[in-house]
Protein backbone atom coordinates (compact mmCIF):
# COMPACT_ATOMS: atom_id res chain seq x y z
CA UNK A 1 0.00 0.00 0.00
CA UNK A 2 1.62 3.24 -0.64
CA UNK A 3 0.43 6.45 0.83
CA UNK A 4 -0.23 9.36 -1.19
CA UNK A 5 -0.15 13.37 0.01
CA UNK A 6 -0.05 16.14 -2.42
CA UNK A 7 0.37 19.67 -2.27
CA UNK A 8 -2.48 21.73 -4.16
CA UNK A 9 -0.42 24.61 -4.87
CA UNK A 10 3.33 23.35 -5.26
CA UNK A 11 2.05 19.96 -6.34
CA UNK A 12 5.14 18.65 -4.08
CA UNK A 13 4.39 15.02 -3.58
CA UNK A 14 5.28 12.41 -0.08
CA UNK A 15 4.96 9.14 -0.53
CA UNK A 16 5.19 6.41 1.96
CA UNK A 17 4.97 2.27 1.07
CA UNK A 18 3.17 0.56 4.10
CA UNK A 19 2.70 -2.90 4.75
CA UNK A 20 -1.11 -2.42 5.81
CA UNK A 21 -3.53 0.54 6.05
CA UNK A 22 -3.89 1.02 9.47
CA UNK A 23 -4.99 3.83 11.06
CA UNK A 24 -1.76 3.57 12.90
CA UNK A 25 0.29 3.99 9.71
CA UNK A 26 -1.80 6.65 8.49
CA UNK A 27 -1.32 8.64 11.80
CA UNK A 28 2.28 7.98 11.66
CA UNK A 29 2.77 9.50 8.14
CA UNK A 30 1.05 12.40 8.99
CA UNK A 31 2.63 13.43 11.98
CA UNK A 32 6.17 12.30 10.42
CA UNK A 33 5.81 12.94 6.75
CA UNK A 34 4.09 16.11 6.83
CA UNK A 35 3.98 18.10 10.37
CA UNK A 36 6.91 17.57 11.03
CA UNK A 37 8.44 18.34 7.89
CA UNK A 38 6.18 21.18 6.17
CA UNK A 39 4.49 22.11 9.57
CA UNK A 40 0.62 21.52 10.02
CA UNK A 41 -1.27 21.97 7.19
CA UNK A 42 -4.55 24.22 6.84
CA UNK A 43 -6.52 21.50 5.37
CA UNK A 44 -6.58 17.93 4.62
CA UNK A 45 -8.83 16.23 1.95
CA UNK A 46 -8.68 12.56 1.79
CA UNK A 47 -11.33 9.73 0.35
CA UNK A 48 -13.59 8.14 2.92
CA UNK A 49 -11.37 4.79 3.92
CA UNK A 50 -11.75 3.06 7.07
CA UNK A 51 -7.91 4.75 7.86
CA UNK A 52 -8.63 8.39 7.37
CA UNK A 53 -12.31 7.84 9.24
CA UNK A 54 -10.75 6.27 11.97
CA UNK A 55 -10.87 7.35 16.02
CA UNK A 56 -7.19 7.18 15.98
CA UNK A 57 -6.22 9.45 12.78
CA UNK A 58 -9.56 11.90 13.78
CA UNK A 59 -7.75 12.43 17.38
CA UNK A 60 -4.47 12.98 15.82
CA UNK A 61 -5.77 15.78 13.09
CA UNK A 62 -7.33 17.22 15.64
CA UNK A 63 -4.60 17.63 17.84
CA UNK A 64 -2.50 19.20 14.99
CA UNK A 65 -5.81 21.76 14.27
CA UNK A 66 -5.96 20.73 10.93
CA UNK A 67 -9.27 21.20 9.01
CA UNK A 68 -9.88 17.52 7.39
CA UNK A 69 -12.64 16.74 4.82
CA UNK A 70 -13.38 13.34 2.89
CA UNK A 71 -14.62 13.22 -0.25
CA UNK A 72 -18.16 11.99 -1.47
CA UNK A 73 -18.23 7.97 -2.17
CA UNK A 74 -17.42 7.08 -5.26
CA UNK A 75 -16.32 10.39 -6.38
CA UNK A 76 -12.92 10.22 -6.79
CA UNK A 77 -12.75 13.72 -8.64
CA UNK A 78 -13.27 15.42 -5.52
CA UNK A 79 -9.88 14.69 -4.95
CA UNK A 80 -8.45 14.86 -8.20
CA UNK A 81 -4.89 15.79 -7.96
CA UNK A 82 -3.82 12.76 -5.24
CA UNK A 83 -5.96 10.66 -8.28
CA UNK A 84 -4.16 12.28 -11.02
CA UNK A 85 -1.05 11.26 -9.22
CA UNK A 86 -1.93 8.12 -8.95
CA UNK A 87 -1.97 7.40 -12.48
CA UNK A 88 1.04 9.27 -13.01
CA UNK A 89 3.11 7.26 -9.87
CA UNK A 90 1.68 3.82 -11.86
CA UNK A 91 3.44 4.76 -14.96
CA UNK A 92 6.36 5.74 -13.21
CA UNK A 93 6.81 2.69 -11.27
CA UNK A 94 6.01 0.38 -14.23
CA UNK A 95 9.50 1.70 -16.15
CA UNK A 96 11.47 0.35 -13.24
CA UNK A 97 10.28 -2.77 -11.04
CA UNK A 98 11.49 -5.97 -11.72
CA UNK A 99 9.51 -8.78 -13.96
CA UNK A 100 8.12 -10.01 -10.93
CA UNK A 101 7.01 -6.75 -9.35
CA UNK A 102 8.07 -7.33 -5.62
CA UNK A 103 10.85 -4.67 -5.73
CA UNK A 104 8.41 -1.43 -5.98
CA UNK A 105 8.70 -0.33 -2.77
CA UNK A 106 12.82 0.25 -3.08
CA UNK A 107 12.18 2.37 -6.27
CA UNK A 108 9.72 4.54 -4.58
CA UNK A 109 11.73 7.39 -3.19
CA UNK A 110 13.72 7.74 -6.56
CA UNK A 111 10.43 7.75 -8.07
CA UNK A 112 9.07 10.68 -5.86
CA UNK A 113 12.40 12.64 -6.24
CA UNK A 114 11.96 12.60 -9.59
CA UNK A 115 8.63 14.11 -10.04
CA UNK A 116 9.20 16.93 -6.87
CA UNK A 117 12.15 17.93 -9.42
CA UNK A 118 10.98 17.82 -13.04
CA UNK A 119 9.77 20.68 -14.02
CA UNK A 120 5.79 20.97 -14.96
CA UNK A 121 4.75 22.21 -18.52
CA UNK A 122 1.33 23.63 -17.05
CA UNK A 123 3.17 25.56 -14.28
CA UNK A 124 6.34 26.69 -15.46
CA UNK A 125 8.24 25.71 -12.12
CA UNK A 126 9.24 21.88 -10.47
CA UNK A 127 7.68 21.44 -7.05
CA UNK A 128 10.98 21.53 -5.71
CA UNK A 129 11.51 25.16 -6.70
CA UNK A 130 8.19 26.27 -5.15
CA UNK A 131 8.62 24.82 -2.15
CA UNK A 132 12.65 25.86 -1.77
CA UNK A 133 12.73 28.48 -3.99
CA UNK A 134 15.79 27.07 -5.68
CA UNK A 135 16.32 23.78 -8.04
CA UNK A 136 17.93 20.89 -6.91
CA UNK A 137 22.13 20.54 -7.38
CA UNK A 138 21.98 17.03 -9.30
CA UNK A 139 24.92 14.53 -9.85
CA UNK A 140 24.87 15.27 -13.63
CA UNK A 141 25.55 19.35 -12.22
CA UNK A 142 28.24 18.32 -10.44
CA UNK A 143 29.50 15.74 -13.70
CA UNK A 144 29.06 18.83 -15.30
CA UNK A 145 30.27 21.67 -13.47
CA UNK A 146 26.98 23.25 -13.73
CA UNK A 147 25.22 25.96 -10.98
CA UNK A 148 21.07 25.32 -11.25
CA UNK A 149 21.01 28.87 -9.25
CA UNK A 150 23.77 31.04 -10.84
CA UNK A 151 22.18 33.90 -8.78
CA UNK A 152 22.74 32.06 -5.27
CA UNK A 153 26.87 31.64 -5.87
CA UNK A 154 27.70 34.86 -7.59
CA UNK A 155 29.42 37.67 -5.17
CA UNK A 156 27.10 39.36 -2.89
CA UNK A 157 24.43 36.53 -3.32
CA UNK A 158 24.26 35.54 0.20
CA UNK A 159 23.48 39.24 1.71
CA UNK A 160 20.12 39.65 -0.67
CA UNK A 161 19.44 35.95 -1.17
CA UNK A 162 16.59 36.40 1.57
CA UNK A 163 14.94 39.06 -0.04
CA UNK A 164 15.34 37.95 -3.54
CA UNK A 165 14.02 34.70 -2.63
CA UNK A 166 11.13 35.78 -1.33
CA UNK A 167 10.47 38.29 -4.54
CA UNK A 168 10.94 35.55 -6.57
CA UNK A 169 8.99 33.23 -4.83
CA UNK A 170 6.05 35.28 -4.50
CA UNK A 171 6.62 35.79 -8.38
CA UNK A 172 6.31 32.18 -8.92
CA UNK A 173 3.55 31.35 -6.91
CA UNK A 174 0.96 34.14 -8.49
CA UNK A 175 2.60 32.90 -11.89
CA UNK A 176 1.24 28.91 -10.91
CA UNK A 177 -1.97 30.31 -9.33
CA UNK A 178 -2.65 32.11 -12.38
CA UNK A 179 -2.02 29.44 -14.77
CA UNK A 180 -4.00 27.01 -12.07
CA UNK A 181 -6.87 29.43 -12.57
CA UNK A 182 -6.53 29.36 -16.16
CA UNK A 183 -6.49 25.35 -16.28
CA UNK A 184 -9.63 25.08 -13.99
CA UNK A 185 -11.28 27.18 -16.30
CA UNK A 186 -11.01 24.65 -19.30
CA UNK A 187 -11.64 21.91 -17.55
CA UNK A 188 -15.15 23.53 -15.84
CA UNK A 189 -15.71 24.31 -19.50
CA UNK A 190 -15.47 20.73 -20.95
CA UNK A 191 -17.00 19.54 -17.86
CA UNK A 192 -20.33 21.72 -18.63
CA UNK A 193 -20.32 20.85 -22.26
CA UNK A 194 -22.06 17.35 -21.30
CA UNK A 195 -22.90 17.98 -17.52
CA UNK A 196 -26.75 17.98 -16.85
CA UNK A 197 -28.24 20.05 -13.78
CA UNK A 198 -29.89 18.47 -11.39
CA UNK A 199 -31.09 19.83 -7.82
CA UNK A 200 -33.53 17.45 -5.09
CA UNK A 201 -35.57 18.60 -2.29
CA UNK A 202 -35.69 17.22 0.89
CA UNK A 203 -37.63 13.97 1.20
CA UNK A 204 -37.17 13.16 -2.54
CA UNK A 205 -37.09 10.17 -3.55
CA UNK A 206 -33.61 9.28 -5.63
CA UNK A 207 -31.49 6.10 -7.36
CA UNK A 208 -27.40 6.19 -6.21
CA UNK A 209 -25.03 4.87 -8.35
CA UNK A 210 -22.68 2.36 -6.73
CA UNK A 211 -20.13 0.82 -8.79
CA UNK A 212 -19.54 -1.66 -6.56
CA UNK A 213 -17.86 -5.66 -7.46
CA UNK A 214 -19.09 -8.79 -6.00
CA UNK A 215 -16.90 -11.91 -6.63
CA UNK A 216 -18.50 -14.59 -9.24
CA UNK A 217 -20.27 -11.71 -10.99
CA UNK A 218 -19.51 -10.05 -14.35
CA UNK A 219 -19.70 -5.84 -13.59
CA UNK A 220 -21.27 -6.00 -17.07
CA UNK A 221 -24.37 -7.66 -15.59
CA UNK A 222 -24.37 -5.92 -12.22
CA UNK A 223 -27.11 -3.50 -11.29
CA UNK A 224 -25.27 -0.05 -10.00
CA UNK A 225 -28.41 2.22 -9.57
CA UNK A 226 -29.67 1.01 -6.17
CA UNK A 227 -32.70 2.87 -3.84
CA UNK A 228 -34.64 4.40 -3.26
CA UNK A 229 -33.07 6.87 -1.41
CA UNK A 230 -34.47 9.39 0.49
CA UNK A 231 -32.86 13.29 0.43
CA UNK A 232 -32.39 14.40 3.91
CA UNK A 233 -30.59 18.05 2.97
CA UNK A 234 -28.25 19.65 0.42
CA UNK A 235 -24.65 20.41 1.92
CA UNK A 236 -23.05 22.00 -0.64
CA UNK A 237 -23.91 23.21 -4.02
CA UNK A 238 -23.44 19.27 -5.17
CA UNK A 239 -23.42 17.17 -2.56
CA UNK A 240 -26.61 15.69 -0.87
CA UNK A 241 -26.88 13.55 2.45
CA UNK A 242 -29.54 10.94 1.63
CA UNK A 243 -30.64 7.45 3.81
CA UNK A 244 -32.62 4.81 2.59
CA UNK A 245 -35.96 5.26 2.05
CA UNK A 246 -37.52 3.38 4.87
CA UNK A 247 -35.35 4.96 6.96
CA UNK A 248 -33.18 2.51 8.56
CA UNK A 249 -29.57 2.45 8.31
CA UNK A 250 -26.30 4.95 7.98
CA UNK A 251 -26.53 8.14 5.79
CA UNK A 252 -24.00 8.83 3.35
CA UNK A 253 -22.80 11.92 1.48
CA UNK A 254 -23.49 11.84 -2.30
CA UNK A 255 -22.31 14.03 -5.39
CA UNK A 256 -25.46 15.08 -7.68
CA UNK A 257 -23.76 13.38 -10.76
CA UNK A 258 -24.22 9.73 -9.00
CA UNK A 259 -27.94 10.88 -8.45
CA UNK A 260 -31.31 10.24 -10.47
CA UNK A 261 -34.83 10.89 -9.71
CA UNK A 262 -36.95 7.56 -8.57
CA UNK A 263 -40.15 6.99 -10.25
CA UNK A 264 -42.64 4.87 -8.21
CA UNK A 265 -43.27 1.80 -10.92
CA UNK A 266 -46.76 2.10 -12.53
CA UNK A 267 -49.42 -0.77 -12.04
CA UNK A 268 -51.67 0.50 -14.33
CA UNK A 269 -51.78 -0.97 -17.95
CA UNK A 270 -54.18 -1.82 -20.47
CA UNK A 271 -55.16 -4.89 -21.99
CA UNK A 272 -54.29 -5.77 -26.03
CA UNK A 273 -58.26 -3.82 -27.44
CA UNK A 274 -60.31 -6.70 -28.82
CA UNK A 275 -61.26 -7.43 -31.81
CA UNK A 276 -65.15 -8.29 -32.46
CA UNK A 277 -64.93 -11.93 -33.78
CA UNK A 278 -66.65 -10.47 -37.17
CA UNK A 279 -63.40 -8.08 -37.74
CA UNK A 280 -61.53 -10.91 -36.24
CA UNK A 281 -62.34 -13.33 -39.37
CA UNK A 282 -62.29 -10.48 -42.28
CA UNK A 283 -58.89 -9.47 -40.42
CA UNK A 284 -57.51 -13.10 -40.52
CA UNK A 285 -58.40 -13.94 -44.52
CA UNK A 286 -56.67 -10.21 -45.06
CA UNK A 287 -53.91 -11.40 -43.80
CA UNK A 288 -54.29 -14.58 -45.37
CA UNK A 289 -54.99 -13.22 -48.54
CA UNK A 290 -51.64 -10.56 -48.16
CA UNK A 291 -49.33 -13.94 -47.27
CA UNK A 292 -50.87 -15.82 -50.45
CA UNK A 293 -50.08 -12.33 -52.40
CA UNK A 294 -46.21 -12.48 -51.29
CA UNK A 295 -45.94 -15.67 -51.98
Amino acid sequence: MIFVAVDYLTKWVELKAMPTGQAENVAEFFVNQIFLRHGAPEQIITDRGKCFVAELTQAVVKKLHNNHKTTSSYHPQANGAVERMNHTLAAMLSMYVSIDQRDWDETLQYVCFTYNTARQESKGYSPFFLLYGREPKLPIDLELGADPNPLLTKDGATEDYADRLLIELSTAKEIVKTRMEEVKNKQKERYDSHHRDLSFQSGDLVLVYKPFRKVGKSEKLLHRWLGPFKVLRKTTPVNYEVTSATGQGKTDIVHVIRMKPFFEPSNEWQLPQEIPPNNLEETTGKEHREVQEIE
